[in-house]
């Protein structure tokens, strides 16, 4: 992306691959993308996304408790940048199976066929939350110590050693600061 200087006449739209609009008054020009096949990788770490947010997002209330809340990123964030790779290595047998699912369908399926099967891809429909959940619990239990469960700043590193717990305690490593309990309810006394 470029912005355009001098006594130029104000383009917009596409020209020789190009294209041109303007942005808080400034005139600009970009290279117009490309639209072609998904490379393997490409789609690999698309699903492996897919399944790690899936993950996440069910767990996304005992995360929001056991991880900091600091500037614009989210406790979501932390958790996955903490276990990206062990996230990966745990959930890389089923990315494997949705890929080679697809190729499947992209090889021998008519166009039609392979229409209706992207239409519902985003949703990963043959892969269901309980076998990510099993091959994250799986790892965990087989690889203690590796996946964070609860990082916060003054307290102890929890790691995950199976399934998600319900209930948990995070204890503290600076005096003064009171241990915290994660997925409980507190009621307010009135």
């Amino acid at each position: 992306m470029a912005t355009l200087t001098g006594n130029q006449p104000k383009k917009r739209g596409h020209a020789d691959g190009l294209v041109y609009y303007e942005m808080n008054g400034k005139q600009i020009v970009r290279s117009s993308r490309r639209h072609g096949p998904v490379k393997g990788n490409t789609r690999r770490h698309a699903i492996l996304m897919s399944l790690i947010s899936k993950h996440a997002k069910l767990h996304a209330s005992l995360i929001n408790q056991s991880f900091p809340h600091e500037g614009s990123r989210y406790p979501r964030t932390f958790y996955i940048k903490a276990n990206y790779a062990w996230l990966r290595e745990a959930l890389m047998p089923l990315v494997e199976h949705i890929f080679q699912r697809e190729q499947k369908v992209n090889s021998r399926a008519s166009k039609e066929d392979r229409e209706r099967f992207y239409a519902r891809r985003d949703a990963i429909p043959e892969v269901k939350e309980a076998d990510v959940e099993k091959a994250i619990a799986d790892f965990a239990a087989a690889h203690p110590n590796t996946l964070v469960m609860a990082q916060l700043p003054g307290y102890e590193t929890l790691y995950l050693d199976g399934p998600w717990p319900q209930y948990y305690s995070i204890n503290p490593t600076e005096p003064g600061l009171p241990a915290i309990i994660v997925g409980a309810r507190v009621e307010q006394q009135q």
